[in-house]
């Protein structure tokens, strides 16, 4: 699976290539909902080559109020339908989260998923997740990271959870460059890449392409581009 996303990926989409995908997606008819549920059907998939056996496990899920917030919510009422424990740890209010994300945020309460009020130190929570996953921030970052979510990235890479998985692309990375601004959340790696580690991804050190490999592993099921279709 890992080659088959290799290929998928070589070189890897920018930025405004995933923005403009997602608008040519839902200039044909297909609704920002559809897309995020894709995106977290996709992400599922990865999750699941690397956790088979997701009953009773406790996932945590970072969420921000944009997009890739979005994609957490509607992934945590996947994970309760695969019999996971999923809790879902939010930034803003609720009340902030628009559009797609507001549906699937109001989809997954419905269902049951529990939501709380993210702190800067996540730790004080004393959650021992078995599944980290990062909805920060995704491909919209620009600039440094403001110091509340410097603080609230570097309490995630301090948190004892064994695997961590971003969506999109580690909170806090630039999608360019591929450096921390100044640092990045440091999501895993698949085990058969060279990559640089999990530590490696902060104090300005690249993350390398295998982080964006395993980061954004739904961005070509969400936007339906066809194998090399992104090369130059």
């Amino acid at each position: 699976m890992d080659k088959y996303i290799a290929r998928w990926f070589s070189p890897l989409p920018l930025p405004e290539e995933m923005r403009l995908w997602d608008a040519d997606a839902t200039a044909l008819g297909l609704p920002q909902e559809t897309l995020m549920e894709n995106a977290a059907r996709a992400a599922l998939a990865v999750l699941q080559q690397y956790h088979p056996l997701l009953d009773e496990k406790c996932v945590v899920l970072v969420m921000g109020s944009g997009n890739n917030g979005g994609d957490a919510a509607c992934l945590a009422r996947i994970l309760l339908d695969v019999g996971a424990k999923p809790i879902v740890l939010h930034t803003r209010p609720l009340t902030n989260c628009k559009g797609a994300c507001g549906k699937h945020v109001r989809l997954a309460r419905a269902c049951g998923v529990p939501f709380r009020r993210c702190p800067t130190d996540i730790n004080i929570l004393g959650l021992t997740p078995d599944i980290l996953v990062d909805g920060l921030l995704g491909t919209g970052l620009r600039g440094t990271l403001k110091p509340e979510t410097q603080s609230l990235v570097q309490a995630i890479n301090h948190m004892a959870a064994p695997f961590v998985l971003a969506l999109d692309i580690p909170s806090g990375l630039d999608g360019i460059l591929g450096i921390p601004l100044p640092e990045a959340v440091r999501a895993m790696q698949p085990s058969a890449s060279k990559q640089p580690s999990r530590d490696s991804c902060s104090q300005g050190q690249p993350c390398g392409q295998a982080r964006y490999m395993s980061a954004t592993s739904a961005f070509r099921q969400k936007h339906k581009v066809p194998p090399r279709a992104h090369s130059f």
